[in-house]
């Protein structure tokens, strides 16, 4: 008995220790576009990407990723997208689990910059895990924002997330 409960008690304290994540993750995808519209590589053609104001404890850091697998889990996107993310390289920001907000985002190409801010959803403190991929306009210099709280074709797995077209993207000037 003394045995049984000392162990009881062994595995009870492991488990307060224990800081394992219970969802698994959200990631917004971001495909890049050029000045006439066609994707290209995130990571080519001179991009810079830099956050603004980033929190990187809330979410991590953005960065050039393969989008194919698990970070599209469950979100149906246009041929092009697909064919594209299996083998090309876009933006990638993801969250522990839910996102709980805005993020934003600087690019940099040929010397013309674009603000992007992407409006994601508080998706609470608890284990609620989305992907969102969101496809570009042609790049040209602005400030633009996105609503991802409703999207053009919706997650299979969740309440948020899914596939934002360009169309989505409204001037924020």
């Amino acid at each position: 008995m003394t045995r049984a409960f000392a162990l009881a008690c062994f595995v009870l304290i492991l488990s307060l220790a224990a800081d394992a994540q219970i969802c698994p993750g959200s990631h917004l995808n971001y495909y890049v576009r050029d000045a006439h519209g066609k994707l290209f590589d995130a990571d080519s053609n001179g991009l810079i990407f830099e956050e603004v104001g980033g929190d990187t404890k809330r979410y991590g850091s953005w960065a050039v990723a393969t989008t194919n697998g698990y970070r599209t889990s469950g979100v149906e996107v246009p041929s092009d997208i697909a064919l594209f993310g299996k083998l090309h390289e876009s933006l990638v920001r993801g969250g522990m689990c839910g996102f709980r907000g805005p993020t934003d985002l600087k690019l940099t190409l040929n010397g013309q910059v674009m603000e992007l801010h992407f409006g994601l959803p508080d998706m609470g403190g608890g284990t609620s895990s989305a992907n969102f991929s969101v496809d570009s306009i042609p790049f040209k210099a602005g400030k633009y924002t996105i609503d991802l709280t409703k999207p053009t074709t919706a997650s299979k797995y969740s309440a948020y997330g899914g596939y934002f077209a360009a169309s989505a993207w409204k001037s924020a000037q």
